[in-house]
């Protein structure tokens, strides 16, 4: 069915279960797509060219490092888009709450990424115990880090868990590798820190970034 469905009108899309194949085919169909969610979509080993998709309308992509790497080389880089923001988070359609981070395909998504849009927002749900905060805190390969090459007008990251602290900690030394930060906005769940640790931390951050505005939710 789904290769004969045309949607003119579409906006949205998320398509459980479906192959890379699949969803491609169904992409290049609708050019109209500005929010893509990633949520269950399987690699069938069906081989796909990349910078073979056209999606002008583009603004929004959803989905963990692994599948956001792996749809953003599909993409052709030669094509203006409005594509401007990059969300990480889990996978919706998973069954485990919560996965180890990925540091190569996070990697490879933000050279990418910073190879298709010059100014763009880039939101980060992170698990406390998925190894994020290793990733932060890590000095190998610093000089050639894929987060100098983005400039962000906005970087939002959202912390899950009991135990922020540590993600926090790392997350203060990794917005410095960013070479410019406009807007820098922190949610943490709200028993997890008090009103007096989280001035702190806003202290800390608005520290280490000049001319950031620095919002802690």
């Amino acid at each position: 069915m789904l290769p004969h469905l045309f949607l003119s009108r579409i906006r949205n899309l998320c398509l459980v279960g479906v192959g890379w194949d699949a969803l491609v085919d169904f992409l290049a169909r609708h050019p109209s797509i500005e929010t893509l969610r990633l949520d269950g979509v399987q690699d069938n080993g069906v081989e796909i060219p990349p910078g073979s998709l056209v999606l002008p309308n583009l603004e929004t992509i959803e989905g963990d490092e692994c599948r956001i790497a792996y749809f953003l080389r599909l993409l052709d880089p030669t094509i203006p888009l409005r594509f401007s923001t990059l969300v990480f988070r889990d996978d919706c359609n998973s069954r485990f709450a919560s996965r180890s981070f990925d540091r190569e395909d996070f990697e490879t998504a933000l050279n990418q990424f910073a190879n298709l849009q010059e100014t763009s927002t880039l939101v980060i749900n992170v698990s406390c115990n998925c190894g994020f905060a290793a990733y932060a805190t890590s000095s190998v390969n610093l000089d050639n880090r894929p987060e100098r090459l983005l400039s962000l007008s906005s970087l939002d990251i959202n912390i899950f868990g009991s135990h922020p602290q540590d993600t926090l900690d790392g997350c203060l030394e990794w917005v410095t590798i960013f070479p410019s930060i406009t807007n820098l906005k922190i949610w943490v769940g709200s028993d997890t820190l008090d009103d007096n640790e989280k001035e702190h931390y806003k202290q800390n951050f608005s520290g280490v970034l000049d001319n950031t505005s620095v919002r802690f939710c």
